[in-house]
């Protein structure tokens, strides 16, 4: 009588490579979503805090150019004039790239809301700042420190506001997405174990029905034989 049509090592060797199989698809599977949910977390918390970092740039910068404007109001050497006039062009052209950055980035309702007021508050920010230049350009120091104090600061105050508030708005977002990630690659981690379990319990059901197809005829052998 023929035990079967596969040899015993054959079996054998057929259910262990089955058992490591499942195991490796398993660990591969769990792996590859682990991998995904990093990287897509990775790069939503770098973008939260790279808008955080640029909304401050701005509210630097914008500051900068205030205390350059009053350098302004008090000198008097072309050289300097000029000099203070470039860096403040320089700073402005930083503030427009910060900006048309966040215009890129910001998704959320609350931020975009934010970006608007800023938006506004800029563009009276920018006319009053530029009425100064003029007025210093003219000769008139009195009327553009009398501007300077009473129109040109107070807007820059304005415009800090709703910068400020869209830093700290990115970077609560930004611990948010932390720990939204950590959530989700323990998800991906309790993914892997249960997959891996799932795997070694399927191998040992493949193992004992292989076993079993082995033991059967040979039991069978052995009570035709007695």
């Amino acid at each position: 009588m023929k035990l079967n049509n596969f040899g015993i090592g054959f079996r054998l060797a057929f259910g262990f490579g089955l058992l490591l199989a499942l195991i490796l698809i398993a660990n591969a599977v769990a792996i590859l979503q682990f991998n995904r949910v990093s990287a897509v977390n990775t790069q939503i918390i770098e973008q939260d805090w790279v808008k955080a970092e640029v909304a401050s740039t701005i509210n630097a910068t914008t500051r900068a150019n205030a205390r350059r404007t009053m350098e302004l109001l008090i000198s008097t050497d072309p050289a300097q004039v000029s000099h203070i006039k470039e860096r403040i062009a320089v700073n402005k052209k930083t503030i427009d790239d910060a900006l048309a950055t966040l215009v890129q980035l910001v998704r959320l309702p609350e931020g975009k809301a934010l970006l608007t007021t800023i938006m506004e508050r800029r563009t009276a920010y920018v006319a009053s700042f530029t009425k100064v230049q003029e007025l210093v350009g003219q000769g008139q120091r009195d009327e553009a420190t009398l501007m300077m104090t009473t129109e040109t600061l107070p807007a820059i105050d304005a415009l800090q506001e709703p910068i400020t508030a869209l830093s700290d708005l990115q970077k609560k977002v930004g611990v948010a997405s932390s720990a939204e990630a950590q959530q989700r690659i323990d998800f991906a981690r309790q993914l892997l174990g249960g997959l891996a379990l799932l795997a070694l319990f399927i191998g040992v059901m493949a193992a004992r029905l292989i076993t079993r197809s082995i033991t059967h005829p040979v039991a069978q052998a052995l009570a035709l034989a007695q």
